[in-house]
């Protein structure tokens, strides 16, 4: 209790600050108000469930609806995720980051409150319950492409201090009723102190996303951020996991698929099937390019996310010539070798198809996409 204590003293100067930007700011909820608003957490109101625990829909007094994150089990690691994402969220305020609607602890009861997300994850429409629906038509891929990236410079760029996502993925971006982009979980988040190129941690995050000097040597900075990002874009443009079976004892990494191709300028090879052709042809090439571009091994060579908005939106002509006629993208002679390992033809640092989250370090697993609706 006394760790949220703190939080909660921590936190009451920036409500203040949001109070002045926004009519809609953060608070804290009783146990019973919470139970009233999800039907006392009844299985029916439940939108899905992880390693953390439970994701409950309700409806407050006033008729606004909501998403509950409740912890399965109080622990100090989940004290310590918990406090973390409450102060990550109650720091920020973005249009395409997750609204923090408040949280509450009491006793061993630890709940996030978020604004509810009617068409649920990215990750729920590319490969889960709503894949058949095929309603991400290219519009809407490239209004989340720009939307997802404009939240993520936010984080690296304006927010005080500048903030590591750590867990960029499909599942983590979640849909409003018109479709755009929020990117949410901020529970393995890290605040970089100013001067602060990276910071040395535990290594967090999902096989398959993760940058290559992170992965292997716990070094977090903005770039592992557009690592990932890179990453997502290939998929949101694919349709393709970030890595795929080619064989039950193979398995290839959606770079390793796509880099060839773009060095052969076949970008309708790479584009989802399931837009039967109807995209923008211009669009497809930016989205692939600044994907890998993003996705290569060597952090000093990826863009900065400001630089990644600008490329999604095809604002310089410059910019993505130069792009387009990077050396990463020439046409290869020979390839020595089936599945590159990346951009750069070095990383090997994914080792197995997954789609759950991970601690890197200790081997261990769950499954947010259960709960994909918020974590």
């Amino acid at each position: 209790m006394a760790f949220c204590s703190l939080l909660c003293c921590g936190m009451t100067s920036n409500r203040r600050e949001h109070r002045k930007k926004s009519s809609t700011t953060w608070r804290v909820f009783s146990l019973k108000e919470l139970h009233s608003a999800t039907n006392s957490f009844n299985y029916d109101n439940k939108l899905g469930e992880g390693g953390f625990g439970s994701v409950y829909w309700g409806q407050l007094w006033d008729g606004s609806q909501i998403a509950v994150k409740r912890l399965r089990v109080w622990s100090n690691k989940a004290e310590t995720e918990f406090a973390v994402e409450v102060e990550i969220l109650g720091r920020v305020r973005h249009k395409n980051l997750l609204t923090l609607r408040g949280y509450c602890a009491e006793g061993q009861e630890r709940l996030i409150v978020y604004e509810y997300m009617p068409n649920l994850s990215l990750l729920s429409h590319l490969h889960g319950r709503h894949l058949a629906e095929c309603v991400l038509d290219w519009g809407r891929r490239m209004s989340i492409a720009i939307g997802s990236a404009e939240g993520i410079a936010y984080l690296h760029h304006h927010a005080t201090p500048h903030i590591i996502h750590r867990d960029i993925k499909a599942s983590n971006v979640l849909l409003d009723s018109d479709f755009q982009a929020r990117v949410a979980d901020f529970g393995f988040a890290k605040l970089i102190p100013d001067g602060a190129s990276h910071v040395t941690t535990k290594v967090k995050g999902t096989l398959g996303y993760l940058a290559p000097e992170y992965a292997m040597l716990g070094k977090a900075s903005e770039s592992c951020d557009v690592y990932s990002f890179g990453i997502l874009l290939l998929e949101l443009g694919s349709g393709k996991k970030p890595i795929e079976m080619r064989s039950p004892a193979v398995k290839q990494a959606i770079t390793d698929w796509a880099l060839p191709l773009a060095r052969e300028r076949r970008f309708g090879a790479i584009a989802d099937p399931r837009l039967n052709g109807n995209y923008e042809e211009a669009e497809l090439k930016r989205v692939v390019l600044v994907a890998l571009i993003c996705a290569q091994s060597k952090p000093e060579k990826r863009p900065t996310m400001l630089e990644v908005v600008d490329l999604l939106k095809g604002e310089s002509k410059e910019k993505l010539s130069n792009l387009e006629n990077d050396e990463m993208f020439r046409p290869e002679p020979t390839m020595s070798c089936q599945g590159v390992s990346g951009p750069d033809d070095n990383s090997d640092c994914i080792t197995e198809e997954t789609d759950s989250r991970v601690d890197v370090k200790q081997g261990t697993y769950s499954l947010p996409e259960a709960a994909a609706h918020i974590s």
